[in-house]
């Protein structure tokens, strides 16, 4: 997803100055006729709508990746995370009820939580190991804690399993999901 994103932005800021450079190129030639007296030339008109154009566009597809970005941006801290995407310090899931979330915390430990309580259900106990630790969901389906420097502190091992998902549970149960609803790993920390 933020690959499109990064391509898409970067395509319709190309087109903006595109767009720009023919608005300029438009003014410039109505601006030269006028000086000259002489009518209004077709081809500026042409080259300022079509700047117009290009620049409203643009606008508008930006404001519709930014939209998407934020949303895709806030599903991160609610129940899932998806291939790709990263669960950093102070980041939680929380499961649809929010009586269970999975926090990445500020020492480096990432916990389950009932909410309700504070108290903790499950640990990788990785505390003491750097405040910008960092878990992925990778495209190899595996779901990996990282240190800074890229070290793997964590590993639920279910590389070339098919995961495409982690989700925070009702049920207090961290789960990776493959296609088809089946799970592949699961942290066991079920609680009714």
């Amino acid at each position: 997803m933020r690959n499109h994103i990064s391509f898409i932005i970067a395509m319709a800021s190309a087109i903006l100055v595109i767009g720009f450079g023919l608005i300029s190129v438009g003014v410039a030639e109505g601006q030269a006729n006028r000086v000259g007296n002489v009518g209004l030339n077709l081809w500026g008109n042409v080259w300022f709508l079509i700047g117009v154009c290009l620049v409203a566009v643009n606008v508008v597809t930006l404001a519709v990746v930014i939209v998407m970005y934020i949303r895709e941006q806030k599903k991160v801290g609610r129940e899932m995370l998806r291939i790709g995407q990263k669960l950093s310090v102070g980041q939680a899931l929380r499961s649809p009820s929010g009586r269970f979330r999975l926090k990445m915390q500020e020492d480096g430990n990432l916990v389950i939580y009932l909410a309700e309580r504070a108290q903790p259900m499950w640990a990788t106990n990785t505390n003491g190991t750097g405040s910008q630790n960092y878990l992925i969901m990778q495209k190899d389906g595996n779901l990996v804690l990282y240190a800074k420097d890229g070290t793997a502190l964590w590993v639920a091992g279910t590389e070339g399993q098919g995961g495409k998902r982690l989700v925070m549970q009702d049920d207090g149960n961290l789960v990776i999901y493959a296609t088809g609803e089946r799970a592949v790993w699961a942290s066991g920390s079920v609680m009714f």
